[in-house]
This record gives structure tokens, C-alpha cells and sequence, in this order.
């Protein structure tokens, strides 16, 4: 499981200045998603032992929640923060994302050609901001109430979906365009299926789009993000105690992993809430924890901004980190090293010390710089 951190965009010609008013709680979250998937593909650096599975199960699928949520967040910050885009204002930003999703995109394409354990993100990353692009000019309370019932709606359809596929006759011709092309995994039986995350891409907007930065907003994200989270972890297993046969609930409740989604064995399935299982039950905890993360993370930087500045540039640079971290597993598989015991270590200081030193001399990362000089070259239509 891995993702790729929101990238930063200049605004539009109505919006702040990029960099202007700038939120270092979001970057701070991005780090915590980032040294999260360092803990599912390297160990948990700088823990003892007899806690590291403890902090790798914590991180699994969680962290790729929040990279989704964030996203959305960042598209917000892309296309006016809390000023809705409309008009000419609103087709700019559409054009500007739309290049930034196919920069991703490409970008993963190339990390995937290494054939690393990794499982790349940065494809469906761009895959998502394209997805949402239609979502642009909502209001925050429309976004809310589409994700909520898209993750209502949106795994049980992906179930009968899946179904209907595994149905169709092997070799056939609805079996090749859903399958070659990349339909079915980018949509419904990849490890990162956009049925399921797209409402916490749509969720991060809708976050975007309110004032971050007034405490009683962060206030009631904190609790609505908890009263998510404990409905969805609580009530999965509420439902799977109540609506599920004894043998079923054992079966079920024995899984503790899945990749994108549930077994079509029957719908008892469908009450799980494990990492990467795209139930909806997965889906509000996943959000509701990534809600809290957010908030929380707003809160500790303006209150230590300077104490926590290392982490917020692994946060700033996410995607430089992101990709930096990929091409070093790639090498240290390449070169025998995979087994040494101080990896996940060495990984978290290059990160921390490097993205610190970095944006310490240089600001923006590299490769940020790259995707965000790319958009900038969209020109703006009055």
C-alpha cells in the first residue's frame, strides 16, 4: 500500500497566491501519511520490537485514506480554497488539475515499469483528481452529501459489479475491454479502486473548501471525525454480530487484509471494516480517522511550528519523498540490502533530513516544481 501525497497548484487568478496563507498543518499530515507507508513497507522505524506489527497494522489502509483525503483538499487549495470556482475561473482549474492528474500519472507508470513490491498509488492518483473534476464547483455541503452516499452506495455496487464480471465468459470480448484496459482494476478489483475512494477525495474537498485555519472548525472535525470512525469500526462489527450467521462471522472476522476488496463469497463480506477491504463500513472509519489526523495535525502546527518543521517538509515534498522512496527500494532490493536490519531507519532520517534540507535551501521540491511549472503553462481564459 502506497500512495502519493496531494501536489500544490497555483491558484487561480481569484485565489491566494500560492504559498500565501499557507497551512503547514496540511503538509504536517502528509507526512504522517508518507512515514505511515514507510511503516507497510519497511517496519516501523525507531519502535521496539514487539510494537512494530501493532504500528504497520494501524498504518495499513489508513494512510492511503488520508493521502485520498488530502487530495480533495488540495484541490480545493488549487481551485479558489473556500471561493467556489464558476465560469472561466472554474474551467481554468479543470485544465490546470487535468494536467497535473496526467503528470501523476505518467510518473507512476514509470515506477510501476521497476517492479518493485510496492503497489503504486501515483496512477490512480491522477486517475481520482480527473474523477473529481466534475465535483469542482459544489459547495461543501453537497460534496459531503455525495461522498456519504457514494460510500453508502458505491461498494455494494462494486460487489454486484464484480460479480457480474467474474460472470462474463473468460476470453470474451466484455472480459477483455474491462479487463486490457484497465477499466476493472482502475475502477473496481485494483488494490486502490476508485469506487471506494473517491468519496474520500470528494470528502477532502468538501474539507477544502471551509475555513481550515478557525479553531472551531478544527473543533468539529476532531468529533465528527471520531463519531466516523467509531461507526464505522463499531458498526461493522455490530452488523457483522447481528446480520451475519456464526460460521459467516468467523470466516469474515478471521480477515484482517484484503487487497481493494472483499471475496464474492456472499454478502456477509460486505460487513467487514479491515484495511483495504472498500466496504462502506471501511470507508467512514478510514475517513473518520483521517478527519481526526487532519485536525489534529492543523492544531500542533500552529502551535509548534518550528518543532515540527522537519516533518512538515516531508509533507511539502510528498511526491519528491514519495518517488524518492520507491527508486531507493528499487535499489536496495537490487543490491541485496533488503534484509538489513536498520532500513526502515535509514529511510525515515533520509526523508526527515533530506525534504528538511531541501526545502530549507531550494523551497518547492523538484519534482513538485516540474508538475506545478507544467500546469502554470495552461493559460488562463478571462
Amino acid at each position: 500500500m502506497t500512495t502519493a501525497a496531494p501536489l500544490h497548484a497555483p491558484a487561480p487568478p481569484s485565489a491566494p497566491a500560492e504559498g500565501a496563507a499557507r497551512l503547514g498543518g496540511l503538509d504536517l499530515a502528509r507526512a504522517v501519511a508518507v512515514l505511515a507507508m514507510f511503516t507497510v513497507h519497511l517496519g516501523a522505524p525507531f519502535t521496539p520490537e514487539p510494537f512494530q506489527e501493532a504500528v504497520r497494522t494501524l498504518s495499513h489502509g489508513r494512510s492511503s485514506a488520508l493521502f485520498a483525503l488530502l487530495a480533495g483538499v488540495a484541490l480545493a487549495m488549487m481551485s479558489g480554497r473556500t471561493r467556489i470556482p464558476a465560469g472561466a475561473r472554474l474551467a481554468t482549474a479543470r485544465r490546470r488539475i487535468a494536467v497535473r492528474a496526467g503528470c501523476l500519472a505518467v510518473v507512476g507508470l514509470v515506477l510501476i515499469r521497476l517492479d518493485t513490491p510496492v503497489a503504486i498509488i501515483i496512477a490512480h492518483y491522477g486517475g481520482f483528481l480527473l474523477l473529481a473534476l466534475p465535483f469542482l464547483g459544489m459547495s461543501a455541503r453537497r460534496l459531503l452529501l455525495v461522498a456519504a452516499l457514494w460510500a453508502l452506495v458505491g461498494p455494494q455496487a462494486s460487489y454486484l459489479a464484480r460479480a457480474g464480471l467474474e460472470g462474463v465468459a473468460a476470453g470474451g470480448a466484455a472480459e477483455a475491454l474491462a479487463v486490457s484496459t484497465g477499466a476493472a482494476p482502475f475502477l473496481l478489483t485494483g488494490m486502490f479502486p476508485a469506487v471506494s475512494f473517491l468519496p474520500f477525495v470528494l470528502a477532502g474537498l468538501a474539507l477544502g473548501r471551509v475555513d481550515l485555519a478557525e479553531g472551531r472548525v478544527r473543533a468539529r472535525m476532531a468529533a465528527w471525525g471520531a463519531v466516523l470512525a467509531a461507526v464505522g469500526y463499531g458498526g461493522a462489527r455490530l452488523a457483522l454480530w447481528w446480520l451475519a450467521s456464526p460460521a459467516e462471522a468467523a470466516r469474515v472476522g478471521a480477515h484482517t487484509y484484503f487487497h481493494g476488496a472483499v471475496p464474492l463469497e456472499g454478502p456477509a463480506w460486505l460487513l467487514t471494516s479491515v484495511p483495504h477491504s472498500g466496504t462502506t463500513f471501511e470507508a467512514a472509519g478510514s475517513a473518520g480517522v483521517a478527519v481526526v489526523v487532519v485536525a489534529v495535525c492543523l492544531e500542533a502546527a500552529d502551535r509548534a511550528p518550528r518543532a515540527l518543521a522537519p516533518l512538515a517538509a516531508v509533507g511539502a515534498m510528498s511526491l519528491t519523498v514519495y518517488v524518492a522512496h520507491v527508486l531507493g527500494i528499487w535499489a536496495v532490493r537490487s543490491a541485496g540490502w533488503w534484509e538489513w536490519p536498520l532500513l526502515a531507519e535509514a529511510f525515515a532520517v533520509a526523508a526527515v533530513g533530506g525534504a528538511w534540507a531541501w526545502r530549507a535551501r531550494w523551497g518547492k521540491g523538484p519534482l513538485e516544481r516540474l508538475v506545478a511549472g507544467a500546469a502554470r503553462r495552461v493559460p488562463s481564459r478571462a
